[in-house]
């Protein structure tokens, strides 16, 4: 299925197979290029269309998990009403540790052959995942989160305001800045890289931001001046 930018799309079902030949539906919480995400009113419709039809919803939560988007799982900022079959996790599980993890309903788990592996069940990085989630569910640190988040938003919003800008994407502490030209976004990457700030080069007409969820408001701000004050010399030399 594509990806549906345009806000306005509708899940239609007579472009997709009969209903009874669909096993599941998987979908990237948000575009990782992009920070793009779904209209809220297309994943009401496409979970009411799983449900209706026996076909399960599984979201790969590996980047926007454990409050990257501002909730334990990404998936819930569309909605509290959201029960999927199956959640992939990983990345900011472990941090930085490499671990991941699959969570289901005990329909699908309970029963289920057991797997395994050389690598499976690591005892320091389980240690590392659950010494992680303790420290993410902290009262403070989520109300410091919060703070963070309200700064972030705001701050990558406000530079819609500059004509080499399309458009810019923030959801939590995940954002990227939609350029006009593939050439403009590079600039801006290089730009900041040299003046100390090293946001995703996509290669293509966005760069993403994601700060670790520990930044400091102050050096918050800082890294986003340093992006801010590319895009206008960028833009100045564009004139």
């Amino acid at each position: 299925m594509d990806f549906p930018y345009d806000k306005e799309t509708k899940v239609d079902p007579s472009l997709l197979p009969p209903a009874d030949q669909i096993a599941a539906f998987m979908l990237e919480t948000y575009q990782g290029w992009s920070s793009q995400f779904y209209p809220d009113k297309y994943i009401e419709d496409l979970y009411s269309f799983a449900k209706q039809n026996g076909c399960l919803l599984c979201f790969d939560e590996v980047q926007a998990a454990f409050y990257r988007v501002g909730k334990v799982y990404g998936y819930l900022t569309y909605g509290e009403y959201i029960k999927p079959d199956i959640v992939c996790l990983g990345k900011a599980l472990g941090a930085p540790l490499p671990i991941s993890a699959v969570l289901s309903t005990k329909a699908l788990i309970d029963g289920a052959k057991k797997m395994g592996g050389t690598h499976a069940g690591n005892p320091l990085c389980c240690a590392a995942a659950m010494a992680n989630i303790e420290f993410l569910t902290n009262e403070n640190f989520q109300a410091q989160l919060k703070e963070k988040i309200k700064v972030f938003e705001a701050r990558l919003k406000n530079l819609e305001k500059y004509d080499i800008i399309d458009y810019v994407n923030a959801r939590g502490m995940v954002g990227a800045i939609i350029f006009n030209k593939k050439a403009d976004a590079n600039a801006v990457v290089v730009s900041s890289v040299r003046n100390g700030v090293i946001p995703v080069n996509t290669f293509s007409t966005s760069i993403k931001i994601g700060p670790p969820l520990t930044i400091s408001v102050d050096a918050l701000h800082e890294a986003i001046d340093v992006i801010e004050g590319s895009i206008q010399g960028i833009e100045t030399i564009n004139e």
